[in-house]
Order: structure tokens, then sequence, then C-alpha cells
């Protein structure tokens, strides 16, 4: 590192220190951040692609020659050995000639295929492993520019810091509007650089991703060609193999036995195989006089062997209450829980023990905590949180979260710690992000409201209420919330009586208006009443409503929605804009804003496809909604296998709920993106399944009506141009 990078290396550390442990204002960018990780799963799948790569290249080179090396070692057994003192027959020529040459022939085999497969082996290298190496010395590259748009992200919070403390003096000296124009012009300085090298990755990793696609299929195409080569030379060599010595027509059993014939037996009658060793010491025993073997045949101590061989005193069977030879059963206390040990010296030592008296009673426990000292309270959080403004406190699924005060506003944050952090968190996060993941049956079976603060319990069931109406579960909700006043449970019942019956809510949206009018502050009145008016296509009455909200992403996502149904994609793109101004990094606007990429296209079906994926395919928050999105994006970028296999996916997933007995709006989905889909690839009887399992479900669903549509008018033309003849 030069001494200038150095210098920069110092200024920057701090500004790292605090982006590490999330302290102040840092830049994050939803979309470079999925890049990155990606980026990072193509390294290090790449280098595992190259060391797998060699490692193959490698073991054929050792399988072919350690064949080699086989025969050469089993030549060298069948050889006479002559010349030697210890062989009585040293002169006479003795051996196995037959196998010596059966050994030789065998090698010249190997050798022939070595040479044979050499050229596929060279192909492994030069289009496997030579190709992988150039990817990887890309990847370097990259990670550079990467690392240096690391660097720009520093220095553009740092400035941005620097800057924000000069500007909020209430006083400024001369010095200080000094400081004032210098920080300006670094933080314009560094957002162009942290903007040019952000967009440029933004930009060019996934095309990377794209061209990596197209890399890898040819590369495990020719991978896949040049082991068929491998494996089949060597099966049609191997099998060619004609060497008189080998017995290729008899059972291999057959042929071993034939060829060992009775060498087993001869070589079990040698006397030598039976010698056993009885004394000397053991290895690891030190040497001792004591151990030395006796060389007096008069000695009257019992020898090493006799003493191993005795059985006049064998050692007494193991029992767990056995007493040792030294301890009488009078050593037992009354109660019976003394324990004996066998064959020890223990019970002299507790003779020894009692004879000074009873032992001292053990210390008292110390105590976990001082008396006078109440218990932290704590939670430990299920999904990862990250704090939307200064002052929020983020933590990651596991996290013990330590309860410093519940504050009683309207969302009811709590404040709490983790590790050496603190800041503010709602209380509803968890069971918020698994409602709008999609993923109703776990905020049904993982929550309770009974579980949360007083405020939160009505807001959970009302999370809860509409899971079930998202399930299909009219009946059961209007049922539970019948009679019920509670402006809450009054929206709920309106908005299931609508999803009930459709074609028939004008009942439903007047007494939605009615509501309106007398609770319209109310968030669970904005969003159902909303939600029932946009369906009628009453988009301004639904607009003004939900004008009302104070600054809620459940109504701000509902207004993206309704501005998207209008074909109104600038407003729709303004007010996602706006939710990322004061929510940043929230679930609810990375979806706004997915939902208004997929309309606009381009170069956004793919920022909408990194997060639709990443909810997907992720097991903590995948879910049949999340799965559509990635569908619809995928058949968008023209990725149809992949669109084919997350449709397997949510198929599998229609199966479990139809078994279940639970149907939700999203499998219609599912299965309108299986037509589309189908009909694309060409599989019109696949394609034809699914419009008629589509029909069973939701005979009204938009996908059917315009087919419907489209067909009365295909019809009604060509009624209108057909030939008329006269008869």
């Amino acid at each position: 590192m030069s001494w200038k990078g150095f210098q920069k290396s110092v200024t920057r550390a701090p500004q790292q220190f605090r982006q590490r442990f999330n302290v102040g204002e840092n830049t994050k960018d939803a979309v470079y951040v999925d890049a990155e990780r990606r980026f990072a799963e193509l390294e290090k799948e790449t280098k595992r692609l190259h060391d797998e790569s060699q490692k193959y290249f490698d073991a054929i080179n050792g399988m072919l020659n350690h064949q080699k090396e086989f025969s050469k070692a089993i030549a060298e057994i069948y050889k006479p050995i002559s010349g030697r003192m210890s062989d009585p027959d040293s002169y006479i020529a003795e051996g196995n000639p037959e196998g010596i040459r059966a050994c030789e022939e065998y090698e010249e085999i190997i050798k022939e295929l070595q040479t044979s497969l050499q050229p596929e082996l060279e192909m492994i290298e030069t289009r496997v492993i030579r190709p992988a190496d150039e990817l990887l010395e890309i990847i370097k590259v990259i990670q550079k520019t990467a690392t240096k748009r690391d660097h720009k992200q520093l220095d553009y919070d740092r400035h941005r810091a620097s800057l924000k403390k000069i500007q909020d003096k209430k006083e400024k000296t001369l010095k200080d509007e000094k400081a004032l124009y210098k920080a300006e012009n670094d933080v314009e300085q560094s957002t162009q650089e942290f903007d040019y090298y952000n967009n440029l990755l933004k930009d060019d990793l996934p095309k990377l991703f794209r061209l990596e696609r197209e890399f890898i299929g040819p590369l495990f195409q020719s991978f896949y060609y040049m082991q068929l080569n491998v494996f089949y030379t060597l099966h049609e060599k191997m099998q060619s193999i004609d060497v008189g010595y080998f017995d290729l027509q008899a059972d291999v059993e057959a042929a071993f036995e034939k060829k060992r014939g009775d060498a087993q037996e001869r070589t079990e009658a040698l006397a030598i195989v039976h010698f056993k060793a009885t004394g000397g010491r053991k290895p690891g025993q030190k040497f001792t006089p004591s151990s030395k073997l006796s060389l007096d045949s008069k000695s009257s101590g019992p020898t090493r062997r006799s003493t191993m061989d005795s059985t006049e005193n064998p050692p007494p069977p193991y029992s767990a209450n056995a007493l040792s030879p030294t301890t009488s059963s009078s050593a037992l206390d009354a109660s019976g829980a003394g324990v004996g040990r066998a064959n020890s010296t223990g019970g002299a030592w507790g003779m020894a023990a009692k004879a000074k008296g009873a032992a001292p009673p053990p210390p008292k426990p110390k105590p976990s905590r001082l008396s006078g000292a109440p218990a932290a309270e704590t939670v430990t959080a299920l999904y990862d949180y990250e704090a939307q403004a200064e002052g929020d406190l983020s933590f990651t699924a596991g996290d013990t979260i330590e309860i410093i005060e519940r504050s009683s506003n309207e969302n009811e944050w709590w404040t709490g710690r983790v590790g050496m952090k603190s800041g503010q968190f709602p209380e509803l996060v968890n069971i918020h992000s698994a409602f709008h993941q999609g993923q109703f049956s776990k905020v049904l079976s993982d929550y309770s409201p009974a579980t949360f603060s007083t405020p939160n319990q009505l807001p959970a069931r009302v999370l809860q209420l509409r899971a079930r109406l998202a399930l299909g579960e009219y009946d059961g909700v209007i049922s539970e919330v019948k009679g019920d006043s509670t402006p809450d449970l009054e929206a709920i019942k309106v908005l299931a009586e609508f999803l009930k019956d459709p074609e028939n809510g004008v009942s439903a949206a007047q007494a939605g208006e009615q509501l309106a009018e007398k609770a319209g502050d109310n968030l669970t009145v904005q969003i159902c009443c909303s939600t029932v008016f946009a369906a009628q296509e009453n988009y301004e009455q639904a607009l003004a409503l939900l004008a009302k909200h104070q600054g809620t992403l459940d109504a701000v996502a509902l207004i993206v929605q309704i501005h998207l149904l209008q074909n109104r994609t600038d407003l729709a793109v303004k007010e996602a804009r706006n939710a990322r101004n004061f929510a940043q990094d929230s679930l609810l606007v990375n979806l706004a804003e997915s939902w208004v990429g997929m309309r606009e296209g381009g170069e956004r079906y793919q920022q909408a496809f990194y997060v639709f994926e990443e909810l997907a395919q992720a097991p903590a928050t995948t879910s049949t909604r999340s799965l559509v999105g990635q569908i619809t994006a995928e058949i968008h970028l023209g990725r149809l296998p992949e669109a084919e296999a997350a449709l397997q996916q949510a198929l599998e997933n229609i199966a479990a709920n139809e078994a279940d007995s639970k149907r939700g709006a999203e499998d219609a989905e599912v299965l309108a993106n299986a037509v589309v889909l189908n009909t694309i690839l060409g599989k019109s009887k696949e394609a034809q399944d699914s419009r008629e399992k589509l029909e069973k479900l939701n005979a009204e669903h938009v996908l059917l009506k315009e087919l419907n549509g489209k067909r009365e008018a295909f019809e009604a033309a060509r009624a209108k141009y057909a030939p008329q003849f006269e008869p």
C-alpha cells in the first residue's frame, strides 16, 4: 500500500467503524446489496468449478498412473527371491513368469489407454479449467471496482456527516462558513464519484450474471461430452483386454479360488504364523530392573506367563454396588446412599476421612442477580429488521433484545438494546413482515394476539383476520366479527362480505362508505374500505380516503397499487419514491418499487426480479405470493426455463393448500401464470388444464374475462368478414 493509500485508510477508519456498528447515517442500496451478494456467490462457485475440474483432471491421470504402479508391484511379487542366503532355493529359478508377462501386457495396455485419453484430458484443461481461470481474472478486476465503490461510499457518508454537522450549528463563524463551502464541494464531488461506481456496478453486474449463464451452458456441455468420451474409451479398452493369464469368462469368485488353490491352507500350516509373544515390556512402558525377564529357572516368584494364565483367583465380576475389600456394609449410612468401589483402595481413604468427623456443608450457590434488581425483560427476534430512520434499532433473526422502555404511541414502538446498540423498534414487525410476505398460514400459526401488549392486541388480531380472508375463509371471519362495533372489525366485516360475493358487492360498498364517514381516520377502515372502492373502480373515492393516512406504509402500498390500476405509472413512481425517502429499506417499499418496476419494464424487470427471488427462495420468507412475483419477472425477462421451475414450486404449494383445505387468492394467480407460460412454451394441453382449474377456482378472474372478451371479438369479426354465398 502506498503512503497516499495509507492516509486514505486512516481517514476512512472512523466512518468504517460507524458503518460496521450502524452508527449515524449509512447509505444502503438494496439493489446493489443483492447484486453484491450474487457476485460473491458467483466468485465462490467459479473458484469451486475451477478446483473441482482440476481435481477431476488430476484424478483421471492419477488413476492411470496408479494402475501402472499396481502392475509393477504385482510383477515384483511374482519375481523369484533369488541370490539370498535366507532362501534355501535361491539358486532355483522359481517364480510366476506367466503372471509377470500378464503384468507387462497390462502395463502396455494402460500406457496405450493413457495415450488415447491424452487429447480428451487436454481438452478438459483448455475448455474447462482455463476458461474458469479467465473468468476468475475478470472477477478479480470487478472485485477491485467493487472495493473502490465501497471506498467511495465511505467518503460519501463521511462528507455528508461533516456537512450535516456544520449545517446544524446555530451560529456560524467565518471559519465555519469556509468549512461549509469546502464540505459542500466535498459532498458534491463524493456524490458524483459514488454514483458513478454504484450505477456502473448496478448496470453491469446483471449483464455479467446473464453472460455467466451463457458461459456455463457450453462449458457444462463440453465437460459432459469429454467425460463421456473418457469413460467410453476406458470401457472400450478394458473390455477388449486379451491377456491369456486372465480368465474373463469365468465367475470372478471362481477364478479367484482357482488361482489361489491351496495357498491359504499351506500358509496357515506354517509354524511362524502361530507365533505369540508373551514376554517383554509393552510399548510405552518404562524399563525398570524389576521388569527384566528372569533367567533363573528356579525363581521363587511366578513368571509373567503363569500369572496371566492363572485361573485360581480370577477377578470378581463388576457390580455397581460392590464394596471394596476393605469396606464392610456397615460403612454405609442409614439411608443406604453410600456407593462402594470394587477392587480399589477407596475404602481406606473413606475410613480416614470418617475419623476426622463430618465434612462441612457445601457453600450456598451464588445468586444470579441482586435481590433488589428486577430481571430484564427480553424478546427474541424471529426476522431481520433494518433501521428505517436514525434512532431505530437494527437486528437479525435470533437476536435477543433487552427491553428498555415501552412507549404508548399509535404504533407501540419499544426501546431496546442488542449488545452495545440501542434504539427503537416496532413490536409488530414480525407479524407484519410475515403478512406482507404472503405467509398467511404462518401469521395464523406462529402468533397469538394475547401475547402482544394491550395496545397491539387489536392490530395483531386484524392482521390474522386479513390473513384468513387471503386464505378464503370469508364465512368464518364474518361470523367471528358479526355484531362487534369496533371500527377495525367493522371494516374487516365489510371487506369479507365484499370478497365473498364481489358481483353483488353494492351493499358492502355502501356499508364501507358509511364506515368511512364515521371512522375515516382509522387505518384498518382506510385499508379495507379503499380496497372495496378500488375493486369497484371507484379510484378517486379510494384515494380520498387513503389521503388521511399518517405516513403508514400499508396505505402507501395500496395507493401505489391503485395508481397502477389507473395506468398512472408516473404517480405510482412518485408515491414509491416518497416512501423511500422516509422508510428506506422497508419490505413494503421494496415491494412497491418492484410493482412499479414491473409496469415500467426494461431494466426495472431485473431489479423487481431480485426482490421477488430473494423473498421466494429464502426458507424464512418464501410464499406463493412471492413465487408469483418471481414467475412474472422471469417471463418478462425471457427466462422461461427458470420461470417454469418457479411455477412448479408454486404448483406444489397449491397442492399442499388443497390437501389442507386452504385456498388463497394467490392460487388463482399461479394458475393464471401457468396458462400464460404454457401457452408461450407451446404446451397447449397443460395450458388448457390450467385454464380449466382456474375456471373452477375463480370463474371471474381477469385473465378469463380478457380471454373470453377477445374470443367474442374475434368471432364477431370472423362472422362479419366471412364470405357469403347465395344458394
